[in-house]
């Protein structure tokens, strides 16, 4: 399996190979540095595939997050493995690195921006996400003021959609309008 980037907003999310090991563990080093050269140095590393992470794989983990310290950003991780979680505790970095939750995370992101928006909508009632091999899918059911006419709710909903979707790279968002909790 092969490294994937994708971004959430200014977060870098690098989604990780089955083993990060020998050839992968190079691969993974020179990602993150030409990242972190780039100027990038928000970094989520997604570790949902990854089954095992040999010595070589940590010190990519070590070197990167020095170097993004230094440069006073953040390197997290989510979605571990249990076999991996057991290898980052016996390594002791279970207090170095924030681990998250990848659909807490995104939650929160996707919060963030509905705030922005929130006088196009009266209530949010759930957010659904759903990653697809291209994209990542956010199904949005919000309720609208019944007062107001459909052409207004449409617009509201294309603009929610369109800045979601801009902040989001690589997302498909769909607005659900609803009257009741789902």
């Amino acid at each position: 399996m092969e490294i994937l980037l994708s971004e959430i907003g200014a977060i870098k999310v690098v989604r990780l190979p089955v083993e990060l090991d020998g050839a992968a563990a190079e691969e993974t080093q020179a990602l993150f540095t030409s990242l972190i050269q780039a100027g990038h140095v928000k970094i989520l590393c997604d570790l949902s595939a990854t089954e095992r992470v040999s010595p070589a794989g940590l010190n990519v983990f070590l070197a990167a997050f020095k170097e993004v310290h230094e440069r006073q950003g953040q390197m997290a991780f989510c979605r571990l493995q249990p076999a991996v979680r057991e290898v980052f505790v016996a390594a002791g970095l279970t207090h170095i690195y924030k681990y998250y939750d990848f659909g807490e995370a995104l939650q929160v992101s996707i919060l963030k921006e509905l705030s922005s928006e929130f006088d196009e909508y009266v209530d949010l009632h759930e957010i659904r996400l759903q990653r697809q091999e291209d994209c990542l899918r956010i199904d949005l059911f919000l309720e609208f003021d019944g007062n107001k006419r459909m052409a207004a709710v449409q617009q509201s909903i294309n603009k929610i959609k369109r800045n979601l979707e801009e902040k989001i790279k690589g997302s498909e968002v769909c607005v659900i309008p609803t009257t009741a909790a789902v």
